[in-house]
């Protein structure tokens, strides 16, 4: 009986403990001198938090310049993780421009996460697109402006024809 009063306790104590190590090192991260290939290694397990950062946050948070300007500065020079945009992305980016970013980044969280699948462009360009449709799902509450092309992915991948309608159209 008395673990049953502890529960909702330990509970409360690692969903806590679990959303601090997900907080963003930004002194680190600004201050990082990307010039080596191994400046860039050095700092994935922050940038992995940084992308999870970016798929949280509000189009309009105050730091959300500065995450992209980091992201895009690592993601640039980094031997990690090598994006492909392709030009069917960028109807889906139209209304809501910060789908190209939160795009890579969900590619980059892919590979980030499995290093093994670093040459897996499809998986890369999967996880990219449902990042930022994980993103849309959110709503105006994100700032997220309503888009009917996108809709219409999303629809696709309640439908499970998201995957063959992607490899379409990188054909």
């Amino acid at each position: 009986m008395e673990i049953l009063k502890i529960l909702p306790f330990l509970f409360i104590f690692l969903s806590s403990s679990s959303l601090l190590s997900q907080t963003v090192d930004w002194e680190t991260l600004e201050n990082a001198e990307l010039k080596e290939t191994e400046d860039f290694v050095k700092i994935d397990s922050l940038i992995l938090k940084l992308i999870n950062w970016l798929g949280n946050h509000h189009l309009d948070h105050k730091d959300r310049i500065k995450a992209n300007s980091i992201f895009m500065k690592w993601m640039t020079g980094s031997p990690s993780v090598t994006v492909n945009l392709d030009n069917y992305l960028m109807s889906y980016t139209k209304k809501n421009g910060d789908f190209l970013l939160l795009y890579m980044a969900g590619w980059s969280k892919y590979v980030l996460e499995n290093p093994d699948k670093k040459e897996d462009t499809f998986g890369g360009r999967m996880a990219g697109v449902n990042y930022f449709l994980d993103y849309y799902e959110k709503g105006k509450d994100s700032g997220v402006k309503k888009d009917r092309k996108v809709v219409k992915l999303l629809k696709k991948r309640k439908a499970g024809k998201l995957e063959k309608f992607i490899a379409q159209k990188i054909e």
